[in-house]
């Protein structure tokens, strides 16, 4: 199972990779902001299963990332778990407004982040042989310059 990490924090991104890095059948690809993950959702010989946004980055937040990739054919069913430690009602409304898969509130327990990571990549559907937009179109992510 390939999972896109994208989050601005190292500490996260640390736990993850520790938390599952250790398992043959999963690869992981980290992302420090989104336009860096949306680079690496670009690259036609990567595919993943799952992704794992946090909303608040610098330059473009998570909710245009989503956005992108809720556009895009190829990921249109991607299941991704917004892990933010915004807990106000709208931010969560606005997830699930742009097809978010699942909501977790920083802090959360690790196990909780597993079992959905575990559910959502046995649900896999098959990934789309749509090509992603051309790199001299529009900006790749609303917001980014």
């Amino acid at each position: 199972m390939n999972i896109l990490i994208a989050d601005d924090e190292e500490g996260f991104r640390g736990l993850l990779r520790d938390a599952l890095g250790s398992d043959p059948t999963i690869q992981l690809t980290s992302a420090c902001n989104a336009m860096e993950a949306w680079w690496h959702l670009s690259d036609l010989e990567q595919r993943f299963d799952v992704g794992i946004f946090d909303i608040k980055m610098p330059q473009v937040n998570g909710f245009s990332l989503l956005k992108r990739v809720r556009s895009c054919p190829r990921y249109r069913h991607l299941p991704v778990i917004v892990c933010s430690g915004n807990n106000d009602r709208e931010t969560i409304l606005q997830s699930g407004q742009l097809a978010a898969s699942y909501y977790l509130v920083k802090p959360f327990k690790l196990e909780n982040l597993l079992s959905k990571i575990q559910e959502f990549g046995q649900r896999r559907r098959p990934v789309a042989s749509a090509r992603l937009p051309s790199s001299s179109s529009a900006s790749p992510i609303p917001g980014a310059s």
